[in-house]
């Protein structure tokens, strides 16, 4: 019996998770995606309107996957790297043992499998890291903002944004919904922000 209840709270709460996240916007992220300091290494380049509203698409689900295996990469490329360590050590310090030498030449042997694997999915997740930051690209814009747009591009290096208090969705430059008032400029200003304004200009703050 208490079994039974415990599985019916735990999927009504489940449940209930789509709704929560549409009632309450927690505006953790402030730029069209969210950056690591925001929302941490696994969650780094999901849109606004998933980190904010818990609205995700597919493309914020498989960034995370992403991120996730680049971190496991790194983990996987850094034993390799011990392992080829290892049978170098056995190879070098062998003094004639032919045990020594098998055992050096194995641990290569699985080192250089390693090393391959690792090349292959590295190649593979970046693949799909760039075709999912590209993702909103020419092409991919919404023909008109709404609610439920908040966040998409609109046009070259423009997303639906709606302001606090209004009650209407616009479409303006990623710099103006990262900054209210910032505009983009060719300046080299440290308190300027790249990746938020088309070519080479830059993000900046307005002035007092």
């Amino acid at each position: 019996m208490r079994r039974a209840f415990a599985f019916l709270l735990i999927t009504l709460s489940v449940a209930a998770l789509p709704f929560a996240g549409l009632a309450y916007s927690s505006n953790i992220c402030k730029g069209p995606t969210c950056d690591v300091s925001e929302v941490g290494r696994f969650m780094e380049g999901i849109t606004r309107e998933c980190g904010n509203l818990g609205n995700c698409s597919i493309n914020d689900i498989l960034m995370v996957f992403a991120n996730a295996g680049n971190f496991a990469v790194g983990i996987v490329g850094a034993l390799v790297l011990l392992m080829y360590v290892i049978g170098g050590m056995y190879m070098l310090s062998s003094a004639g043992s032919s045990d020594r030498v098998a055992k050096g030449k194995k641990y290569l042997t699985i080192s250089t499998t390693g090393l391959l694997i690792v090349v292959f999915a590295y190649i593979g997740i970046k693949t799909l890291e760039s075709v999912l930051r590209t993702a909103g690209g020419e092409g991919d814009f919404v023909e008109a903002c709404t609610e439920s747009t908040i966040g998409q591009p609109c046009g070259p290096s423009k997303q639906c944004f709606q302001a606090d208090g209004a009650s209407s969705v616009s479409c303006i430059s990623n710099c103006e919904a990262f900054t209210p008032g910032a505009s983009c400029k060719n300046a080299s200003n440290p308190a300027c922000i790249s990746g938020l304004c088309p070519g080479e200009a830059v993000c900046c703050p307005p002035t007092p």
